[in-house]
């Protein structure tokens, strides 16, 4: 596998992690596993080296989403279940897989969240430059 941004093979989900080493099977059973949820962070940046998606279940409705995970250069992980989160990162793999982007190098992001006219609140990814 390269070190460009991938979509899995086959698949609607992502995975970025290199699947064909015992080092990339431990980093996303870690993904999955353990994450923090990405709300602890509010809007602070957060540094990605590698994404995971998989289905899932909401808890609460029983109702289907995609879980998306953020494994990050500090070693932290966030987990997200959030419909405009997911919609952010299709976006931004699909505007860059063919950008020569390693993402592996790290990629600064942010949680921004907006309210809607009825009182939601509609959250998504801002990539933040290098300075």
């Amino acid at each position: 596998m390269s070190n460009e941004i991938m979509n899995a093979s086959n698949s609607d989900y992502i995975c970025t992690v290199d699947t064909n080493s015992a080092a990339g099977a431990i980093a996303i059973f870690n993904a999955i596993s353990s994450a923090k949820s990405l709300a602890s962070i509010g809007d602070d940046i957060f540094t990605v080296v590698d994404i995971v998606t998989r289905p899932s279940v909401r808890s609460i409705t029983n109702e289907p989403c995609t879980s998306t995970y953020f494994i990050c250069d500090d070693g932290n992980i966030y987990f997200t279940q959030s419909d405009g989160i997911n919609r952010s990162i299709n976006m931004f793999m699909e505007l860059f897989k063919n950008s020569g982007l390693d993402i592996h190098t790290g990629i600064d992001m942010q949680v921004v969240s907006n309210k809607t006219s009825k009182g939601n609140t509609i959250k998504s990814i801002r990539i933040v430059p290098k300075k």
